[in-house]
């Protein structure tokens, strides 16, 4: 087995070929977040196995706070990554995979492997923290009409309210319809407060917005408007057969209009007519209430297996470091 110097071949023709990649394990991506994230460096890896064949691994280095503490992501900011091969790889494989993987010197190493998975012996040095996502069954949602119904009475009632009170839906397509539906987010960020668990630069949904014109199909932001305003939206990715919700957004003073409800609808029936028969709703972050709102509409909980590894290192020196670190700052609207 044998390191390649050159990846950019080798990432574009796996990501085609092995039937596990990801949107998040394309250039798209990576692309993206390093747009709004400059700091990132990328550290995608290629080996040659015994037999010729091609393994292939998407990674993003954070260098930490004065080059100190650097932490390795497969893939950025927590969505999926892991091994791509020409071929299925055998635990051995993956185990020397794994293991030259790691000459790399970084502290913390993450990578989150997709829903489905295949079980595997846990790689030396890993440890194995599981989550889940919610995946919704698309073309199990229609009738004879084509259209969506949804089991709950409650759920059908909600989609009505929505549409009675003149909710339209339709794909973003301007750097300003992704301008508008950043400020929703900015909104979204001041009603969460302090739970929420991640924040997004404007840089990066004007990445996704050029990305989304590279890529037609591929990045769809669809937005819910009322009365010419755009009141929230979901951020679809679409990759062999998967639409994967990445991102959601409401206005707060417009929730009682049901806007996302009427969204969830929506992009169900898009996808269930696009061939893409698995809405990936993604993981919720641990936050209970997100998770309850997509158990609604009839997702399975599936698992999501988070590798871990982490370098020890002497207390002193962590303590001292983690004092360094800057505080979490709102984004603001551009």
């Amino acid at each position: 087995m044998k390191r390649l110097p050159d990846v950019r071949e080798i990432w574009n023709d796996l990501v085609e070929r092995d039937p596990a990649a990801t949107f998040y394990h394309t250039p798209i991506w990576r692309d993206m977040i390093t747009s709004a994230f400059p700091h990132l460096r990328d550290v995608s890896i290629a080996y040659e196995l015994d037999d010729g064949e091609v393994a292939f691994m998407p990674r993003l280095e954070d260098p930490g706070r004065y080059r100190v503490l650097r932490s390795l992501e497969s893939t950025v900011p927590g969505t999926y990554g892991g091994w791509l091969a020409s071929r299925v790889l055998t635990d051995n494989e993956l185990s020397r995979l794994y293991t030259a993987a790691d000459k790399r010197t970084a502290f913390h190493s993450t990578i989150t492997l997709p829903p489905g998975h295949r079980e595997m012996r846990l790689p030396r040095g890993y440890r194995s923290d599981v989550d889940f996502t919610q995946i919704l069954s698309t073309q199990r949602q229609l009738t004879d009409d084509g259209h969506v119904r949804w089991d709950r009475p409650a759920l059908r009632w909600s989609v009505g309210k929505a549409a009675r009170a003149g909710l339209e839906v339709r794909e973003a397509g301007s750097l300003e319809d992704y301008r508008s539906y950043f400020e929703v987010y900015v909104d979204t960020l001041d009603r969460w407060g302090d739970r929420a668990t991640s924040q997004y630069p404007w840089t990066l949904f004007e990445a996704g917005h050029a990305a989304s014109e590279r890529a037609p199909g591929t990045i769809r932001l669809w937005l819910a408007f009322h009365q010419a305003t755009v009141v929230a939206g979901m951020w679809l990715f679409y990759w062999k057969g998967n639409a994967y919700n990445w991102h959601s957004a409401v206005l707060r003073d417009h929730m009682k209009l049901r806007p996302m409800d009427f969204l969830v609808t929506t992009v169900t029936e898009h996808a269930a007519h696009n061939s893409f028969p698995r809405l990936d709703l993604m993981p919720s972050g641990g936050h209970t209430g997100v998770a309850q709102f997509k158990e609604k509409f009839g997702a399975e909980k599936v698992p999501v297996h988070r590798l871990r590894r982490i370098r020890r290192i002497p207390a002193a020196l962590a303590n001292g470091i983690s004092r360094l670190r800057s505080p979490h700052t709102r984004p603001e609207a551009p």
